[in-house]
């Protein structure tokens, strides 16, 4: 088949970044054929304003044309974009010990690892601080601080054929798990290099994380955040949008919400930090023991002076503490003061020598008493070595902890009658019962409105998506049955809009 098209079109597809691919349809067969024209005539030195392109029979717009379409486009980008002649693809693997987050030791790489019999893979060291914060942060035990790895090298090839290769390796790795034990395989970017020098071309992919658990071979991230297309994200559109990140059923009757677990490193701790640094400078507890009632009202008046808050500890009857105007212990929590300056900061002072000697009576308590007072009014925030983490705070390269996932279903609805809707719970939890090992299915009444959450925690082994499938026509039965018995609802999409202020697509917002 020949088709003719003008020179000057041909030249502008000749000299696109994007390949371009001709599809000829031939309408009364229903039946399509491709090409890719730039390279089925040469057009440097044209005659004539129109070129005969042409169009092979054999080439069937179909599935197997679609894959050859891929194959030539990805060859494309790796000869003419990336530039591969003369090269090969490199990347690190990091090994981690779960659900410890141990790096494997140097033994244990030449232990475990397929090394010796292998060309393309060497043991490496790396400086921590060459490396993703996460990784840098997971327990090791050799001195030095090197985080140790395997440096794979293969041919330049299509990346499936790469990533072939990189499960073949996570497979040989030869493994003694402790019980509900795992490895993950933290993989730096897949690096083009030149076959020379091992000069770096360029990056092909970004940090990523994938786990062996029982001899299959999963990505963290997808394992852990991927539904089916029936659910929608709803992102979050302004800074004060609710931090309530729910995936939103196509049914609109009912939300998925994820949690993860995950390393707490450094950064995660930065703000417990602060807040305890802040918290410590917006306080100081006076020992009043030795004072008379008169020279406790005047410590009482210096504060009034200067705007403090002078406060009479319940459970401590000599001992008074100094605060910041806006520094408060609630039933919900510690109110701190807010920091805007750095300026602000400084002013912030209430522990320091300078500020102590100022009040004209009383004696400061030492640092370690001041806390352990503290702590009877408010427990002290604690580090943990996991996190839990929503689908936005996950970085896709960090080792996640498969036995620590929650899955939420969620919906509101307006309140119901208890007693004539609790038929509705029992047989659910029934039939969930049938199916998990554990689960929590609940309900929360308000002035006008309730709602109703299911909480299962996934097996090790058990995908996100593949236990959500299992059990959502089951929770999405008991929404249905309890919406029948409420006279006005609105939707979930309704509620999301406009209470938690995200956005989901315009059509499901709307009243059930």
């Amino acid at each position: 088949m020949s088709v003719s098209l003008s020179t000057g079109l041909l030249k502008l597809w000749k000299h696109s970044y994007y390949p371009v691919v001709l599809i000829v349809w031939e309408c009364s067969k229903n039946i399509g054929y491709w090409c890719f024209p730039t390279e089925e005539t040469d057009i440097e030195k044209p005659e004539n304003d129109t070129v005969s392109v042409s169009v092979k029979y054999t080439h069937v717009f179909d599935d197997e044309g679609v894959q050859r379409i891929k194959s030539q486009v990805e060859s494309y980008y790796l000869t003419k974009v990336y530039k591969i002649h003369n090269s090969k693809y490199k990347c690190n693997i990091y090994p981690i010990w779960m659900p410890q987050y141990r790096i494997f030791t140097s033994m244990e790489i030449y232990n475990n690892f397929p090394i010796r019999e292998s060309g393309n893979m060497k043991a490496i060291s790396s400086l921590p601080n060459m490396l993703p914060a996460y990784l840098a942060s997971y327990h090791h035990c050799e001195l030095g601080g090197y985080i140790t790895g395997v440096e794979y090298i293969a041919d330049a090839q299509p990346m499936e054929q790469f990533w072939d290769g990189i499960y073949e390796v996570i497979i040989q790795v030869k493994s003694e798990l402790q019980n509900n034990g795992w490895i993950a395989f933290i993989m730096s970017p897949v690096e083009i290099i030149s076959e020379l020098d091992e000069r770096r071309i360029s990056n092909l992919t970004e940090w990523t994380s994938f786990s062996r658990i029982e001899n299959s071979i999963i990505t963290d991230y997808h394992f852990t955040f991927d539904l089916d297309e029936s659910y929608i994200y709803s992102e979050k559109v302004r800074s004060w949008s609710d931090e309530q990140e729910l995936f939103v059923h196509d049914s609109v009757d009912f939300a998925v919400e994820i949690f993860s677990a995950g390393f707490s490193f450094y950064t995660r701790k930065t703000d417990i930090e602060l807040v305890s640094a802040m918290r410590n400078k917006s306080f100081c507890i006076i020992d009043i023991s030795q004072c008379s009632i008169k020279e406790v009202e005047l410590i009482a008046e210096w504060c009034r002076e200067r705007d403090y808050r002078f406060v009479e500890l319940s459970n401590d009857k000599n001992k008074i503490a100094i605060t910041h105007k806006l520094f408060d212990i609630t039933n919900v929590g510690t109110f701190l003061p807010g920091v805007v300056t750095w300026k602000d900061w400084d002013e912030l002072e209430f522990e320091t020598e300078e500020f102590l000697e100022q009040v004209p009576f009383g004696n400061p308590l030492e640092p370690k008493e001041k806390e352990m007072i503290f702590d009877k009014y408010l427990q002290k925030e604690k580090y943990f070595d996991l996190s839990s983490l929503q689908y936005s705070q996950t970085l896709n390269g960090e080792a996640l902890n498969h036995g620590n996932r929650n899955i939420k279903f969620v919906t509101y609805v307006v309140t119901f009658d208890e007693e004539e809707c609790g038929i509705y719970f029992e047989e659910v939890r029934k039939k969930l019962k049938e199916k998990l090992n554990y689960f929590e299915l609940y309900y929360e009444i308000y002035e006008d409105m309730s709602n109703i959450i299911l909480e299962i925690c996934p097996e090790i082994h058990q995908s996100t998506k593949r236990l959500v499938s299992l059990v959502e026509k089951i929770y999405h039965e008991l929404v249905v049955n309890i919406r029948k018995h409420s006279s006005r609802q609105e939707n979930m999409g309704y509620y999301i809009k406009y209470c938690l202020d995200r956005w989901i697509p315009e059509k499901l917002v709307g009243k059930g």
